[in-house]
């Protein structure tokens, strides 16, 4: 994220800061909170990249093999949920299935704010700020 957003998104964050607490519960009811790091949640389905354990792109998810290296990151205690790209949930199934055995949550995603190459993506509940999330 470059400067210039951080310096946006944090004066977005003081101006709603300031309101009243009566402001703030109207601006949420109408749908009008603050997002941050919409770019970032829009690349990975949704979630911050510091939850993220581990991504497949799109093409992987097609692939007819099951990536190992995915199946073993669902077994890391810090894994509680994935999420498919909507578009991908006949090929992300046997994902799906993984995910039940392992008593993973999973939720399938669509959105037309979603970019780029990601279609399925393994994350906490908790930062774990993992440095090699993509599998190649």
């Amino acid at each position: 994220m470059g400067e210039e957003q951080r310096d946006l998104e944090q004066g977005v964050i003081q101006k709603f800061n300031r309101q009243t607490e009566l402001e703030k519960t109207t601006q949420a009811s109408l749908g009008q909170v603050p997002e941050l790091r919409r770019g970032e949640r829009s690349a990975f389905l949704g979630q911050f990249r510091e939850r993220v354990v581990k991504v497949l792109s799109r093409d992987q998810v097609r692939d007819k093999v099951i990536s190992p290296v995915f199946l073993r990151a669902m077994d890391d205690h810090r894994a509680k949920i994935v999420f498919l790209r909507g578009d991908l949930i006949e090929e992300g199934a046997k994902y799906m299935r993984q995910a039940a055995e392992r008593k993973l949550r999973f939720k399938v995603v669509d959105s037309p704010e979603f970019s780029g190459p990601v279609g399925l993506v393994l994350a906490s509940d908790d930062a774990v700020n993992e440095d090699d999330i993509y599998i190649g």
